[in-house]
């Protein structure tokens, strides 16, 4: 993972978890397999979250 994948990561941990679809942006930029995999984990954590107050 590169130090851009870890600022991207960074980043998304601090979203408001309505904004969860905004990581997919992030996930498009990111030069890892592995980073991308991160965001989308923190993408489905935010998202389930939603849901539960749904």
């Amino acid at each position: 993972m590169t130090e851009f994948d870890k600022k991207l990561i960074e980043k998304a941990l601090h979203f408001r978890r309505y904004d969860y679809r905004d990581i997919s942006v992030l996930m498009k930029i990111a030069d890892t397999n592995e980073g991308c995999k991160r965001l989308n984990c923190i993408q489905m954590d935010l998202e389930d979250l939603v849901r539960e107050t749904i």
